[in-house]
């Protein structure tokens, strides 16, 4: 046997064994593992579950249902607040801002000084304030 034929014979051995080889990696479009289509994460199968537990009674107010699940130990601290969260514009009454005021006007009160101000008048001595000079 000559040094050809022996490279003709591994090379013939080699176009065989491509052949039969199994092809590697994925069609376009197929899916290898992971998570069937159609099956609810964790998330999504608690959501689930409280809209049917909420659905379940109908006297139930969302503001019961939100306390409720506040309320409840099972549930994670994250979703405890969230509900939290939701439910207290219901039961607290946000508190109102201070209306908004002039900064002119502001500056001009203080640069004349207020009479109505007991504070302003304590600090005049001709006012006869508490610090008033004694004569």
């Amino acid at each position: 046997m000559t040094q050809s034929d022996s490279a003709n014979r591994r090379t013939s051995l080699q176009e065989k064994v491509a052949k039969i080889a199994m092809p590697r990696g994925s069609k376009p479009g197929e899916r290898r593992g992971g998570r069937q289509r159609g099956t609810p994460n964790k998330k999504t199968a608690l959501v689930n579950a409280a809209f049917a537990a909420a659905t379940s009674n109908a006297d139930l107010s969302p503001l019961d249902f939100l306390l409720g699940v506040m309320r409840d130990p099972s549930l994670s601290p994250d979703m405890r607040m969230k509900a939290a969260q939701a439910a207290a514009p219901y039961v607290h009454v946000k508190p109102e801002r201070s209306p908004a005021t002039d900064p002119a006007a502001t500056a001009r009160q203080i640069e004349e000084g207020s009479d109505s101000d007991p504070l302003w008048e304590a600090f005049q001595p001709d006012r006869g304030g508490c610090f008033a000079r004694s004569k």
